[in-house]
Parts: structure tokens; C-alpha cells; sequence
């Protein structure tokens, strides 16, 4: 299990420099860019679980990009797919799907993770692990339904205000110096985004839309 684990780090490695590329894109967009980055980044920390749908459709995408990064040599070998291509097909497919069926988010979310889990355990017979972990996996984001769309969508906007704020203050010698160290920018994000999963959690759902009365009958006369 150390070839897996060790691209499963270096993968980890490889976000968080991302991280710190698109902070350092955001400080070249100008604190204005930052500012809305940030806006967006706050909405989803905070209510971003009580909008199901376009949870689903974002979740979606995120999803499938990441599923289709992990079978790139797969789909290149099989189907010729670039990383690149096969990353914007795999966004696509899980956007459209996870947004006509907003419960096959949680789903997919367990299921990716389920598998490359049991891949790695089972590694001499790889299509089972991945199978049994997906199946697994599945089955537990569909019982915590509620506990996975908070934690997306919390992460995804505590990463989003982050980057923002590291972009709209950068003028701060304090902020530049933490946005130029990509691992503290993750530590950061992912202590809001545990804040904020615990914040959207305690809310609760979204409430039910009530029902309009009917209109009163009129007697006859």
C-alpha cells in the first residue's frame, strides 16, 4: 500500500500548490476580483447546504473531475482522452447528472472515495476493492446526506473566501507573507470549513415551502 499512498500524497501536494497558484492569480486580479471571490466564498460557507440543486450541480462537476483524474490513464488508454479532456468531460457529466438527480451528489461523493480506498486495501484485486468500496461508500453518503453537503459546500467556500481575501488584502504585508505559503492557506480553509460545515449543520435544513391555502368557496346562493 506505499505506491498508493504515496501518490495519494504527492496528489495532496499537488492541490496545495494549486492553492497557492490561484492565490497568487487572484492578488494579479486585483483586490475588486478578491472582494468577490471572497462574497461568493462567505454565501457558501454559510447557506450553501440549503441550496440543494445548485449544491448538487457544483458537487456534481467536482466530482467528476476528480473520478476522471484518477482513471486518466483509463480514459487515455481506452478512449485516447487527454487529462485535460477527460477532466472537462468528467465535470460535465457529473454536473448534468447530479443536477437532474440533486440525491445522486451524496452518492457519488461517498462512492469515489470508497473506491480508491478499497483499490488501495485490496490491491491485488483492484475491480473488487474499488467495487466493494464504491457499493460502501455510496451507501454511507446517502445515509449522511445532510453531513456531505455541508461539508462540500463549507470546504468549497472557506477555499473560495481564502483565496478572496489573500487576493482583496494583499496589500497587507501580513496577508501576502500567509498567501505565499500555500499549506497555511490549506490550514486555513480547512479550519473555516470545519466551522462552517458545524454552522450549516446547526441550522438545519432549509424549511419546506408551505403549501398555498385554497381559496375559500364561495356558497351558493
Amino acid at each position: 500500500m506505499s505506491v498508493p499512498l504515496a501518490a495519494t500524497a504527492a496528489r495532496l501536494a499537488e492541490g496545495v500548490a494549486a492553492l497557492g497558484g490561484a492565490a497568487a492569480a487572484l492578488r494579479e486580479a486585483g483586490p475588486w476580483g478578491g472582494a468577490l471571490v471572497a462574497a461568493a466564498g462567505v454565501v457558501a460557507l454559510t447557506a450553501g447546504a440549503r441550496h440543494p440543486r445548485a449544491l448538487a450541480v457544483w458537487g456534481g462537476g467536482a466530482v467528476g473531475t476528480l473520478a476522471a483524474l484518477a482513471l486518466h490513464r483509463l480514459l487515455q488508454a481506452h478512449l485516447g482522452l487527454a487529462p485535460h479532456v477527460g477532466a472537462l468531460s468528467g465535470a460535465v457529466a457529473g454536473a448534468a447528472v447530479c443536477g437532474a438527480f440533486p440525491g445522486a451528489f451524496p452518492l457519488a461523493a461517498g462512492a469515489l472515495p470508497g473506491a480508491l480506498l478499497g483499490a488501495q486495501v485490496l490491491a491485488g484485486q483492484g475491480a473488487l476493492g474499488a467495487g466493494a468500496g464504491a457499493l460502501a461508500g455510496g451507501l454511507a453518503g446517502i445515509a449522511a446526506r445532510r453531513l456531505v453537503e455541508a461539508a462540500f459546500a463549507s470546504l468549497a467556500g472557506a477555499v473560495l473566501l481564502t483565496l478572496g481575501a489573500a487576493g482583496a488584502l494583499s496589500s497587507r504585508p501580513l496577508v501576502r507573507d500567509v498567501a505565499e505559503r500555500p499549506f497555511v492557506l490549506a490550514a486555513v480553509a480547512l479550519v473555516l470549513g470545519i466551522a462552517g460545515a458545524a454552522f450549516q449543520l446547526g441550522r438545519g435544513p432549509a424549511p419546506e415551502p408551505s403549501p398555498e391555502p385554497d381559496a375559500p368557496r364561495q356558497e351558493a346562493p
